[in-house]
């Protein structure tokens, strides 16, 4: 192919390209995924290189452009359209229009804010798109919201719309501005407001945001017109070679304490601006395979796979794979379903899929790559048809219970 796409993480730095594009490129600050683009960045053969993204990064990347010598050109581009905040938060599902985009962060929320939408507006739907969603489907949610003359008028979203999509959104609407970060709750930062709030508006058709509710309201409206504060770091992760030497210099020390000790090592050898990214997921994943026969190049690639570590059913398949793997076997894929046609559970055996296809490509070992795409789009199909169904299996249900009690009813009046 003339022209490839895929992930960050799925780069192949080995391949030689004459223009790379790299989206998004200010993520290189952020400190659990940002390695990805700092690696892409450095690391991508390419003649050209396009960053896009917002403004807060330029001055880093012109740091990192001065540490490798390259060449640098900045092009700056306003919008066509204003991003304003609306007058007055919305305050009931009600008042949503056409085109408007419901902002929740919680994937339960986003499905409970579908099935509310579509018993509110009967004979309208809404799609979805959250970040455990397959990119495919995710795509189909989009196709199908941006479509003219049909009934898919609302969108209900984590804030994963603010990445990858093209959407025609119209408004932006804020369920609330406080999300986890995973040990706790808090509001969103400027550059996350940013981001969710600039996806409302098309070309030269202006975007609005607000909120559900008053106190959110008033924090967008302070807070959307801050400057971006300018990034300062870029995240990276050691190259097989330093951690090569560091562990002939401790040999005592398992890989995953390798991993975990790295913080100690980093300021003898990195440059000012780099950090190490967080690496308790990598420290984790390496734990995991501590037990087993791998050699150590085996060890570096397998840590940074995408193995969901709150996921039980996909560490079970892991653990069954690395048992095969250490014994330089062929890693067949054999997924036992679980006995559930829930959205969740098609969800979770496409993130196996995921998983099993990252291994596939870097391992040779795993020998049903062709045979995995397929379960793959199997997967998507269900995953689609499960969210069409959602309203459409409600309503059966409750015009079952209604069948139900008017027969008991009858059958009451009637005396048997």
């Amino acid at each position: 192919a003339s022209h490839i796409s895929c992930t960050i993480e799925m780069l192949d730095v080995n391949k030689f390209v004459e223009v790379a594009v790299i989206d998004e490129y200010q993520m290189i600050s952020e400190p659990k995924r940002g390695s990805s683009w700092t690696r892409a960045l450095l690391g991508v053969p390419a003649k050209e290189i396009h960053l896009t993204g917002n403004e807060s990064g330029v001055e880093l990347v012109k740091e990192i452009v001065e540490i490798t010598g390259d060449e640098l050109e900045i092009n700056e581009y306003e919008r066509f359209s204003e991003l304003k905040v609306s007058d007055r938060p919305l305050m009931s599902l009600d008042m949503l229009q056409e085109g408007d985009a419901l902002i929740a962060f919680s994937r339960k929320l986003v499905l409970q804010f579908k099935e509310k939408i579509e018993r509110l507006f009967p004979g309208d739907q809404c799609c979805v798109v959250y970040g455990k969603l397959p990119p495919e489907t995710r795509n189909q949610q989009s196709k199908l919201f941006n479509a003219n003359g049909n009934n898919y008028k609302y969108l209900v979203g984590t804030d994963c719309i603010g990445m990858g999509l093209n959407l025609n959104i119209k408004r932006i609407i804020f369920d609330s501005c406080e999300k986890s970060d995973g040990r706790q709750f808090r509001y969103l930062l400027p550059t996350e407001l940013k981001q969710i709030s600039g996806r409302a508006g098309r070309y030269r058709t202006n975007g609005y945001v607000t909120s559900m509710g008053v106190q959110d309201h008033t924090f967008i409206k302070n807070t959307l017109p801050l400057p971006l504060e300018k990034l300062t770091e870029a995240y990276i992760f050691p190259e097989n070679k330093k951690l090569s030497q560091l562990m002939l210099q401790n040999p005592g020390l398992k890989f995953s304490e390798l991993l975990a000790s790295l913080e100690f090592h980093q300021s003898s050898y990195m440059h000012k601006i780099f950090k190490m990214v967080n690496m308790e997921e990598r420290v984790e994943i390496a734990s995991l395979i501590d037990d087993y026969d791998l050699t150590l190049e085996e060890r570096m690639t397998i840590c940074l796979c995408p193995l969901d570590l709150k996921n039980s059913i996909m560490i079970s398949y892991f653990h069954i794979w690395m048992e095969i793997f250490e014994k330089s076997e062929n890693v067949r894929f054999e997924y036992y379903d679980q006995g559930r046609k829930k959205i969740d559970s098609y969800e979770i055996k496409y993130a196996i899929c995921d998983l099993y296809i990252w291994l596939s490509i870097r391992f040779e070992e795993f020998v049903d790559l062709e045979y995995v795409y397929a379960q793959q789009e199997k997967c998507c199909k269900k995953i689609t048809d499960a969210l069409d169904g959602t309203r459409v299996y409600k309503v059966n249900r409750q015009k079952r219970r209604a069948t139900k009690r008017k027969k008991n009813r009858n059958k009451n009046f009637m005396g048997f």
